[in-house]
């Protein structure tokens, strides 16, 4: 008799979703225990391309100094273990692997774990934290930059030799309430790494959200309505939001309003 067939999970259900995958791709059978497999293999995967990052930030620290006053750059920290896989804030963690799996194939992408790099691409990620989201904003023109005759940051032959590309955007989501700058360093061998540029008061706001995000997806709902912590996460985004315009709207108002000296 044939296996009964799992109905894909339009919410995610951690269970459901394994059955289902495991159904459409045994090859990742067990799926738990391959995420497991595949996730403790990156360090050593991404570990030569995360020493070429941290040459190019140690590169061009002076220069966002200068530009954007105190910056925090993790991964330049000398606690941080590049080989530690369990370091979620360099190496996406085995349930949030899943969870975005189950995204992908919700949107028919076929993904497996055979074709997963190129399927997600913030398996591996670090961040810049600035004073505030223009700064975040003129960070990421910065690094879009590099390969121009306008950059202002000095590339050596090495790091022209193994970088193919280096691109931003914004990731203004509202719908969540998240407001920053993304980009990917892409080497000449195609691996991709993911550059993440907020602001100071957005650090604040993701810390809060991640705790959220992990207590929810353990009992798989969440519940946007009034006055729940759900909802008051995406207003809070908002407000700090408003408030960065506002800051800069009034900085520039008051540049532009003071009296020139006789």
């Amino acid at each position: 008799m044939s296996q009964r067939l799992t109905k894909y999970p339009e919410a995610f259900d951690e269970n459901q979703y394994i059955r289902w995958h495991e159904q459409r791709y045994p090859q990742d059978i067990p799926l738990k225990s391959s995420i497991e497999n595949f996730r403790i293999s990156l360090p050593e995967k991404f570990g030569p391309y995360l020493e070429k990052i941290k040459k190019l930030f140690q590169d061009s620290r002076d220069e966002l100094e200068k530009n954007f006053g105190r910056i925090q750059i993790p991964l330049l920290d000398e606690n941080v273990d590049i080989k530690d896989a369990d370091n979620p804030n360099l190496f996406k963690q085995d349930r949030s692997i899943l969870n975005k799996l189950w995204r992908k194939n919700r949107e028919k992408e076929n993904a497996s774990l055979a074709n997963i790099e190129d399927k997600i691409k913030d398996l591996v990620r670090t961040e810049i934290i600035v004073v505030s989201l223009d700064s975040a904003g003129k960070a990421a023109r910065l690094f879009n930059s590099l390969f121009t005759k306008r950059s202002v940051i000095h590339l050596d032959e090495d790091f022209k030799r193994n970088f193919l590309s280096v691109h931003f955007e914004s990731e203004m989501k509202p719908s969540t309430g998240y407001f920053a700058y993304h980009g990917s360093i892409k080497f000449s061998d195609s691996k991709e790494v993911e550059i993440q540029i907020y602001s100071s008061l957005m650090s604040s706001w993701r810390k809060l959200s991640h705790i959220l995000y992990t207590q929810r997806r353990s009992i798989g709902k969440s519940r946007f309505q009034f006055d729940t912590v759900e909802s008051r996460i995406i207003s809070l985004g908002h407000l700090l939001h408003l408030a960065e315009c506002e800051l800069l709207r009034t900085t520039r108002s008051l540049v532009l309003q003071k009296p020139k000296r006789k």
